[in-house]
């Protein structure tokens, strides 16, 4: 089995100006039945619970019983006494139990009712016949029953806490008398609350009694009993503000009891914010026990008073280290982040059950997840989403009869698939690489164009069959007059055609960027006529991005009065576009998460399928009001869909014949409900999907003939047809492109006159696309990394017998020193030296094979005389 140092082998992601979302609110890390390990992480957002059974390697989704529509928070391994043991999960509402031997999920809310916040979970050490207790934001604390499986409820305080803590002693005794071994804790609003007889009954701790209601007053944002609290008593609580934005600096504060909590004292350390996690470990390989703890604020490399990592205790809890692995952080950009301000407390650390030989721990924050294997000492990034995770994909017909898929991913750019040859393509340099839409013109077959949007803005695609025939006379990828933000939707008129000439090449799209307020653009002419559409009815701003836009054949380009027959949703809110201003449609009792417009739209008839975040799942809205009526909304049946959270929805070209809805869900594989059977049912499509996550669905070109279809999921391509147990194929092997952003880089720059610790990692500089050495050259993204200084060197992990290394030739160019070894043994499986001297600029690929695909480290290093530079624009792993 490999190790977690391999993690990086399929996890990699990326996105130019842009760290990927790899966040981690908590993770449990616990020993089968079968002696194997397992890991759980929850991350942000719905749907997110991954797991891993190969210690980290790959992840695959955990999803069902509703699952999917809940907001994962919390995630602890409980081994009780007797009873099952099961991975619980905490979310927004509700709390749900995972059998890791059999996959099943279910909800276990019973005894907390069904719309409860959980925040905190806690488990004695596994075998103990102490209870699981959980705290949820409203203020009350339930302890689960293993032989009745049910929560009964055991602190109400009528308090509300969004950073609340519950502990349960380690070694918990249900038969002792009330003290040490019956010791519960809880925190909420700053108070600490105390019961010594297994949560019968509880007493304020005068330490502890103030009541916090603002963010800038003092919470208690994390509690940790030692492992051995028996013979210690040791007790450990963090205290502070947990305003992000504070205006007279964060107060934070350690505190330690070594008397089984009677009193505590207040631990000697400066922090940047408040502690928010504190891990006591058992022995690790040093022989002793470990304390960690990690704070809210990150180290920032441009402020040294943030310099404090994770740090680690030796004696206890008594004085604290991190032996400076606050410079491990630095190549994390964490002054923006996707994750809502509220959740970004819950930052977790768990430790490998094997620790006493392996010292192996995992971090997790709102932005970033890491691992160590030498106790904190040093610390590197992991990630559970990979490159070549399609997000959006859309599939068109060539000249030669051809079906194309094109599949946008999160780090890997633009993938083309032809479904007929089997051949993949990497679509050059990517000017996008973490891309959201792709859209494929209408008139694809004789204009070869498709358009893709992202983090680094919008760009074109187009075919060399086409012959350049475009407006601008260009094959391949270019870059149309554009808004360079983060666009997030987009979409092409009906009647588009990107050919020279052509009368209407009509674009919509939306973007957002953190910290500024959402756009939303019309464009003609490819982009070079802009016009503002961020205006609903009454003059109000639309309150977002648009999530996804589609025009109608209603919509006319050049009406003088503004454009119109165009829908979106937005949040909650299904909206049509009238003469350049959003008017309402529809809004929904939950987010809308797709929609789609039955084939033939028209105001005699306006049916606009609809799927939803929570139950209803998918809902038919009719825009009665295009005919001077009304607008209705009928749920459509739910049944086994409503275990589910949709991702994508479509209809098929022959609807009008064959009403079938088909929806792509996350972990539950593509489903469809035929609309024509006297009692309508959610049913599966095709034999057994891949243990895979599902962002999104195309049906193919032809699909009324041969049924097939396109899915994207988090480890690419998946295609299959709505046919009685058609299999599905996963399309392996495909190569993976990673941008010199890529998390997955670790940088190193021992010759940096800033650098005080050489062997830890150090961000390099970086140019833009603009740049007079790149502005003639194509690039990966909108920026290289440069090395400048000799002995400046990189490593990454991956899967691959061939891997290249993307630079450039050219006067002043400086030499590269590559080796590829083994990632458990640090056995040298080759190596090469190329000097990158050359009289001209000139692309190059330093290519470097090991023979069959595997496991792979990848080091290279710099060899730069005065003047020199190297630079760096990614690796290519081809497998």
């Amino acid at each position: 089995m490999f190790t977690l140092p391999l993690i990086l082998a399929l996890t990699g992601t990326v996105g130019g100006f842009h760290v990927p979302h790899d966040n981690v609110h908590d993770v449990a890390w616990a020993t089968m039945a079968d002696g194997s390990t397992a890991i759980l992480i929850v991350t942000n957002n719905y749907s997110k619970v991954l797991r891993s059974n190969d210690g980290g390697l790959t992840w695959f989704p955990v999803a069902g019983d509703g699952l999917g529509q809940r907001s994962p928070r919390q995630v602890e391994f409980h081994q009780p006494a007797s009873g099952p043991a099961l991975f619980f999960i905490g979310t927004d509402a509700g709390v749900y139990a995972y059998e890791p031997q059999t996959g099943v999920v279910q909800d276990v809310s019973f005894g907390i009712g069904g719309h409860r916040s959980v925040i905190s979970l806690s488990a004695p050490l596994p075998g103990s016949d102490g209870p699981l207790a959980l705290a949820v934001s409203e203020g009350e604390v339930f302890l689960w029953d293993s032989n009745q499986l049910a929560w009964t409820p055991s602190l109400i305080t009528n308090l509300n806490d969004p950073v609340a803590r519950v502990a349960v002693a380690p070694q918990f005794d249900s038969t002792a008398s009330p003290g040490p071994e019956r010791t519960l804790l809880a925190a909420f609003n700053g108070r600490l609350h105390v019961s010594l007889d297994g949560g019968g009954t509880w007493n304020i701790h005068p330490a502890f009694p103030g009541t916090a209601t603002g963010r800038s007053d003092d919470w208690i944002t994390a509690l940790a009993f030692d492992r051995e609290f028996l013979t210690s008593g040791i007790i450990m609580v963090g205290t502070g503000d947990w305003d992000l934005n504070p205006s007279s600096g964060q107060t934070s504060r350690l505190w330690r009891s070594t008397d089984f909590g009677a009193t505590f004292s207040q631990v000697n350390i400066s922090l940047p914010g408040p502690v928010c996690q504190i891990l006591s470990t058992p022995p690790g390989p040093s022989g002793s026990r470990d304390f960690f703890a990690a704070c809210l604020v990150f180290p920032n490399v441009e402020d040294p008073e943030t310099w404090v990592g994770v740090l680690r205790s030796d004696d206890l809890g008594n004085t604290w280290n991190d032996f400076g692995n606050w410079q491990d952080f630095f190549l994390g950009d964490f002054g923006t982040s996707a994750v809502p301000e509220p959740l970004h407390p819950l930052i977790t650390l768990a430790f490998n059950p094997d620790y006493v030989s392996t010292g192996e721990l995992l971090f997790g924050r709102a932005e970033g997840f890491y691992f160590t294997n030498d106790r904190g000492n040093k610390w590197r990034q992991l990630h559970w989403r990979i490159p070549q995770e399609i997000r959006e994909l859309d599939s068109a017909i060539d000249p030669s009869g051809n079906t194309l898929i094109y599949a946008g991913c999160y780090g890997a750019g633009t993938i083309r698939y032809d479904l007929g040859s089997g051949e993949v393509n990497l679509l050059g340099a990517n000017p996008v690489t973490t891309v959201r839409p792709v859209v494929c013109s209408p008139s694809f077959s004789d204009d070869g164009t498709v358009f893709i949007g992202g983090w680094e803005g919008i760009s074109a695609w187009f075919e060399y069959f086409a012959g350049g025939d475009n407006p601008f006379g260009r094959k391949g990828w270019f870059d149309p007059p554009a808004n360079p933000d983060y666009i997030r939707s987009l979409a092409l008129s009906r009647d588009f055609d990107g050919r020279q000439g052509s009368a209407d090449q009509s674009i919509l799209w939306s973007s957002y960027r953190f910290g500024a307020a959402p756009r939303t653009i019309g464009a003609s002419g490819f982009g070079s006529n802009l016009r503002s559409l961020n205006t609903m009815e009454g003059g109000i701003e639309l309150p977002n991005r648009l999530w996804k836009i589609e025009f109608t054949s209603a919509f006319d380009p050049n009406d003088p009065n503004g454009w119109s027959g165009i829908y979106a949703i937005v949040n909650k809110q299904l909206i049509r576009l009238e003469n350049d201003i959003w008017k309402l449609v529809w809004t929904a009792p939950t987010s809308i998460q797709d929609f789609a417009l039955v084939p033939g739209f028209s105001a005699s008839d306006p049916r606009i399928f609809l799927a939803l975040y929570h139950n209803p799942c998918t809902v038919l809205v009719e825009d009665g009001a295009l005919s001077g009526g009304s607008v209705t909304a009928t749920n459509l049946p739910q049944g086994d869909i409503e275990d589910w959270f949709i991702s994508d929805l479509d209809l098929p070209p022959d609807f009008g014949i064959r009403p079938v809805v088909y929806v792509s869900t996350w972990g539950g594989g593509i489903w469809k409900l035929d609309l024509s059977s006297a009692l309508p049912a959610w049913e599966r499509v095709g034999g057994d999907f891949p243990p895979l996550w599902s962002d999104s669905i195309s049906l193919l070109p032809g699909f009324e003939t041969h049924r097939q279809m396109a899915v994207g999921t988090h480890f690419g391509l998946v295609t299959g047809a709505d046919l009685a147990n058609a299999p599905w194929k996963y399309w392996d092997g495909v190569p993976v492109r990673r941008d010199d952003y890529d998390p997955g880089f670790r940088f190193f720059d021992p010759a940096h006159p800033d650098n005080t610790q050489p062997d830890r990692v150090w961000p390099w500089e970086f140019i833009r696309e603009t740049h007079p050495m790149t502005s003639a050259l194509s690039i990966n993204g909108r920026e290289v990394k440069v090395a400048s200084r000799d002995g400046a060197w990189l490593d990454a992990f991956g899967i691959a017998r061939k891997v290249a290394f993307h630079t450039w030739k050219g006067p002043g160019a400086g030499t590269v020193h590559m080796r590829v070894e083994d990632p458990q043994s640090g056995a040298l499986l080759n190596a090469l030296s190329v000097d990158l001297d050359a009289p001209y600029p000139l692309e190059k690929a330093v290519v470097i094979g090991v023979g069959s695909s595997r496991p792979v480290r990848v080091v290279a290093e710099m060899a730069l005389d005065s003047g020199e530079i190297v630079l760096f624009d990614g690796m290519t792993f081809l497998r």
